[in-house]
């Protein structure tokens, strides 16, 4: 896939929620991050004068928007897209991973979920690549041609944009990569 790298291109996965402290599975569940006062690590190589941020419009996300703006006391533009949000992981959204992986073994592999499956009831891989695809050629190439972009989003959605727009294949290459909560990466 073809991205503009004219400008600079940002990571931030939200930061941490209970449902990251207990292994539960999120999926599209809104709920909020543990601790909106916590400090980040920023390093940023330009002015933010020129950066937009681009988030999930999930409460988590929002949060975190909202202690990164506070972190570096200056307020950027936000466009909230549903692109973003995190996949949908139908039933085994809030079930404990391990029970999970017990209980559906099929879609487990030491505990992951098998990323190219579809949970019951959920959103299928293709879906959320199809998604990614649009974001990337509707709105973070245009976006790149004449900004820096901040992107605030959930794991899974960063991975399959990251992958996509570095041209990594999913196949040895999925269980190898994963955002850290309430980090900035610099991608480009």
């Amino acid at each position: 896939m073809s991205i503009k790298m004219k400008n600079h291109l940002y990571f931030l996965r939200h930061g941490k929620t209970i449902y990251n402290e207990k292994h539960l599975i999120t999926g599209q569940a809104d709920i909020s991050i543990l601790n909106t006062e916590e400090k980040m690590n920023i390093n940023l190589s330009q002015p933010l004068n020129n950066m937009i941020i681009l988030s999930s419009p999930l409460k988590r996300c929002q949060e975190t928007v909202k202690s990164f703006q506070q972190n570096i006391d200056y307020n950027l533009p936000i466009k909230y897209c549903d692109e973003l949000l995190e996949r949908n992981m139908g039933i085994f959204e809030e079930m404990e991973r391990k029970l999970a992986s017990e209980e559906y073994p099929i879609y487990f592999t030491d505990g992951k979920f098998k990323y190219y499956m579809t949970p019951p009831n959920g959103e299928s891989f293709y879906k959320v690549c199809v998604r990614a695809e649009l974001f990337i050629q509707k709105t973070l190439n245009e976006l790149l041609e004449s900004h820096d972009v901040l992107i605030c989003s959930h794991n899974q959605i960063m991975k399959i944009i990251y992958f996509k727009i570095m041209n990594i294949p999913f196949n040895d290459n999925w269980y190898e990569y994963s955002f850290i909560n309430n980090i900035i990466y610099k991608i480009f």
